[in-house]
């Protein structure tokens, strides 16, 4: 294989769990189209019983709507950013060069922060001329543009330390561009490798493939002014500098696992809602029209059968105690995939003293809210990039309200309506509200009490 179009080790392992959290996003349709990766076929299942098996079966989009609602709250009031210069200010209209605000654009990057546990958020410059100045480009209307690079396109990156900061030496990632050959649109893959070499230049090469499959060096230049690679992490679960994994894989499997048993559950009542008729000892029956023997058995009001002395004619008709089960353990996993959930926006208490007495509600902090405030530093340090080009020294401050990004009442609530609709029992309730310091006290634990 082509070395610059081969993903490293450590981007193959983490491409397999972003496999994952894309496939439980997309949803039903991935689950059918994967078959067997997540639906298993049945030992003696045959091709059709089990294709019609799959067909049937549907996802429902827990882990997606966790993650869109949790977006949603991060983005209740319109994002703030002041400090722009005039140069710059188109970038917050048009943010990508396809016309998305950059709080259309913010709202993506953090989607897929918390889908993945990162994204790359890449501050770039359009090409006008190969010897253009500075000055030619700002004559043209030319200003950088901001690119969000999703985990799965990156094939590998090297990290170093300088000035006693992680800073990325060589980051390299496939991307799709479009082209026109006359009339018509060619799509092509590429490879696009950022690098920082010792003399402090940072450079691009571009990796493409020719008809017969083999790569090639399309293009490679020097980026001016830039002192830096221009990509920027966000993170929402890392694992280490410039590398993170998806925040609620955790949730994606119980979405799976949720989506297996609902299967089961559907076939069940597919095969067992209907009762069998079982006939003991049964004798040929007589067509009273013709008066011929036949086999053949006829269900209706005005129909019977004959059968031997001690043979019998019943109905096997299933009881429902396994569905029972099966429907309790389902319950029990949207309970789980719902605790989960709300994992996102649960206040992390902070106490003052030993007392444990709780700080006021704005000193609290949730997953959400800290990848919120990370997303915001993160868009700052774009700009940053983006004066860089520019030959501009650029001081923006990104603001996004966290209000609901914490949201401690409304997981109380949740908690109780669990309760009410049959998901949580009173001792699950009570011991997850007391994990989530919602009662300062156990009263299971309150000797207080008779």
């Amino acid at each position: 294989m082509n070395p610059h179009f081969k993903a490293s080790k450590t981007f193959e392992n983490l491409h397999d769990k972003y496999t994952i959290v894309d496939d439980v996003w997309e949803g039903t349709e991935a689950m059918r189209r994967e078959g067997n990766t997540y639906l298993q076929k049945e030992p003696k299942e045959t091709s059709a019983n089990y294709q019609m098996r799959l067909d049937r079966s549907v996802m429902e989009p827990v882990f997606k709507r966790v993650i869109m609602q949790s977006v949603g709250k991060a983005f209740t009031k319109p994002i703030q950013v002041d400090g722009v210069p005039s140069s710059l200010e188109p970038l917050i209209f048009n943010a990508d060069q396809s016309g998305t605000s950059l709080e259309s654009f913010s709202k993506d990057i953090l989607n897929d922060a918390i889908k993945y546990g990162i994204t790359y958020l890449l501050t770039d410059f359009p090409v006008i001329e190969p010897n253009s100045t500075l000055a030619d480009e700002r004559l043209a209307g030319a200003y950088p543009y901001f690119v969000n690079i999703k985990p799965t396109q990156v094939l590998d990156l090297s990290v170093g330390y300088i000035d006693g900061l992680a800073q990325l030496i060589n980051f390299r990632f496939f991307e799709e561009v479009s082209e026109y050959d006359g009339f018509t649109t060619v799509s092509q893959y590429q490879v696009k490798q950022f690098s920082f070499d010792e003399s402090g230049n940072v450079s691009y090469t571009i990796w493409r493939e020719d008809k017969n499959g083999n790569e090639y060096l399309y293009d490679k230049n020097i980026i001016r002014n830039m002192k830096r690679i221009p990509i920027t992490p966000v993170y929402a679960n890392k694992i280490s500098p410039f590398l993170g994994e998806p925040t609620l894989l955790d949730l994606a499997y119980l979405n799976i696992q949720h989506y297996q048993k609902t299967s089961d559950v559907d076939v069940a009542l597919h095969y067992g809602a209907m009762p069998m008729l079982v006939i003991k000892g049964m004798k040929d029956q007589i067509d009273p029209t013709t008066g011929e023997s036949t086999n053949e058995i006829v269900i209706s009001p005005n129909s019977g059968f004959h059968v031997d002395s001690d043979g019998d004619v019943s109905w096997l008709e299933l009881n429902g105690s396994g569905i029972s089960t099966y429907m309790q353990n389902i319950n029990e996993l949207k309970a789980s995939m719902s605790l989960l959930g709300l994992e996102l926006t649960t206040p992390k208490a902070i106490h003052e003293t030993a007392t444990g007495r709780l700080l006021d509600e704005h000193t609290k902090n949730s997953i959400l809210k800290v990848i919120t405030i990370d997303l915001a530093s993160s868009l700052e340090r774009a700009l940053w990039y983006a004066g860089q080009y520019m030959a501009e020294e650029v001081d923006a401050t990104v603001t996004i309200d966290t209000t609901l990004t914490v949201t401690p009442d409304a997981g109380i609530e949740n908690v109780l309506a669990m309760v009410k609709a049959g998901i949580l029992t009173p001792s699950q309730a009570l011991k997850e509200i007391t994990e989530r310091r919602l009662l300062l006290t156990n009263p299971q634990n309150d000797e207080s009490i008779n």
